[in-house]
């Protein structure tokens, strides 16, 4: 890593690997780093707001199964958008499918470790989720942060044997094929790399204290996450998985619908270019832009699905008219577990419907001739149907 792209104006402080080559220690996050221009301001209130007109419509759904689902289908997607960022790439019938324990017949194995990784993913996010709203569940931490690595690393994927949970112990870095001298970025050495966590880990449990707004504190968090790199593999995803727990962690009612990886994959090179800048330049004002507009934007296109999901649901809903009202409830209550998992078999509705296989197999057979779903083949738990229409809006 040269040391001639840092401006006196850099964020931190360049120190020599052990291998005598330059790497960079971000300097501790505080209030002061944001400067509070007129344009920043503007941008934070909309993104503020956007946010809450979100908030307000799920609240107005007043549906928990619709809400919770569709917070479901939205998490999948993105944990699919969040890899994909990594180069592991799936669809998102694909994923569904993989939780039910079917493959395409066209399933290689190395796109079937891909779909384990992306699962992987969801796994940590969910678990991240429990552990913050649980009464007696981890906070926002380091400890939480490794075991939720040491599941995104679990089992036969990519990386698994790159210390899953633990922090690193040897140096890293971005780019320059394992040479520091050609990297693009080097992040601290192991010692300092834990006294930048550990301070890292105060921001997080008193940046509320300190009066910055949950959508700064996240944007700060994850550039200096990035700039630690505290694992030796996993690190883009733990950071982007950090922003989503940063904001279920400031409201533990709330359920996750924004998601940051679909913006940030399509502008996956200025977000790249913006996050070495606040290290070479001190660049805040540039990052918190990009951050929140960002937020602004998911905010606006998890509005969109929402909506596009509750109208979806409410079509279903009347296609059920020439049923018998009990029998309306029964298959009401079964298009409900379509938007927690478009992927769905009879044994399953059974299951959670507390049903007979007999009634089961009834709604199954009224929602497939309605064409609310399509038999696609036959997985761990039977014949299984896919919900295209609840796709296709997850997909658009």
């Amino acid at each position: 890593m040269l040391a001639s792209g840092f401006s006196r104006k850099k964020h931190g402080e360049l120190v020599k690997t052990a291998q005598g080559n330059w790497s960079f220690v971000p300097a501790p996050l505080r209030p002061e780093l944001v400067h509070w221009s007129h344009q920043l301001v503007t941008a934070l209130t909309a993104a503020a707001e956007a946010m809450a007109r979100l908030q307000q419509a799920t609240q107005e759904a007043r549906n928990p199964y619709l809400i919770s689902g569709i917070s479901n289908v939205l998490a999948t997607r993105e944990a699919q958008l969040s890899s994909r960022i990594e180069g592991i790439y799936t669809t998102t019938t694909q994923l569904f499918l993989y939780q039910q324990n079917i493959f395409e017949s066209e399933t290689t194995e190395g796109h079937a470790a891909a779909l384990a990784e992306v699962t992987n993913y969801l796994s940590a996010l969910n678990a991240g989720i429990k552990e913050l709203r649980g009464p007696r569940g981890l906070p926002l931490s380091l400890r939480l942060l490794r075991k939720l690595h040491g599941i995104l690393l679990g089992g036969k994927v990519r990386g698994s044997w790159k210390q899953p949970g633990e922090f690193r112990r040897i140096q890293n870095m971005i780019g320059g094929n394992g040479d520091e001298a050609e990297a693009i970025y080097v992040p601290p050495p192991p010692d300092r790399m834990l006294v930048a966590l550990d301070e890292l880990e105060r921001f997080l449990q008193t940046g509320q204290e300190q009066g910055l707004h949950v959508l700064i504190r996240s944007a700060m968090a994850h550039y200096q996450f990035e700039a630690i790199h505290p694992f030796l593999d996993g690190n883009g995803r733990m950071g982007r998985l950090l922003i989503m727990l940063m904001l279920c962690a400031d409201d533990k009612a709330a359920r996750p619908l924004i998601y940051p990886s679909a913006y940030i994959e399509r502008n996956r090179q200025r977000y790249y270019e913006l996050l070495l800048r606040v290290s070479t330049h001190g660049d805040w004002e540039s990052w918190l832009h990009f951050f929140l507009a960002g937020i602004e934007q998911q905010s606006a296109e998890a509005m969109n699905r929402f909506k596009s999901l509750e109208q979806l649901r409410r079509a279903q809903l009347d296609r059920l008219s020439d049923e018998r009202a009990v029998v309306q409830i029964g298959l009401g209550k079964a298009i409900d577990l379509l938007f927690e998992t478009p992927v769905i078999s009879a044994e399953h509705i059974a299951a959670r419907l507390e049903l007979s296989s007999a009634t089961a197999y009834r709604y199954v057979k009224v929602l497939s001739d309605l064409g609310i779903i399509q038999l696609h083949g036959t997985g761990s738990r039977g014949r299984v149907y896919l919900a295209h229409e609840i796709i296709q809006v997850v997909d658009s």
